[in-house]
């Protein structure tokens, strides 16, 4: 699959940007277990698994899933954040 230039060139910005959304709900989170948090962690998590499945890139894909089942698992309360850090 080759993509075009200004697409990759999109993408990298988008990647970027939900990298750092990412960085900064944990960041938030290990001040609290805040349900927005986590609400905002799993989007941009689930975001770039689905920027990375339109590219192909599977191990980004397949490392966002898994971090995403982690995101699901917080959410749902399985276990707090503070036993993570």
């Amino acid at each position: 699959m080759h993509l075009a230039a200004d697409i990759v060139d999109e993408l990298l910005d988008s990647f970027n940007d939900l990298y750092e959304e990412v960085e900064l709900c944990l960041s938030n989170l290990i001040h609290g277990n805040d349900t927005e948090e986590l609400n905002c962690l799993f989007r941009a998590i689930h975001n770039i698994k689905g920027n990375a499945g339109v590219c192909q890139l599977e191990p980004i894909v397949n490392f966002s899933h898994a971090l995403e089942e982690v995101a699901h698992s917080l959410r749902s309360a399985q276990f707090e954040t503070n036993e993570l850090i």
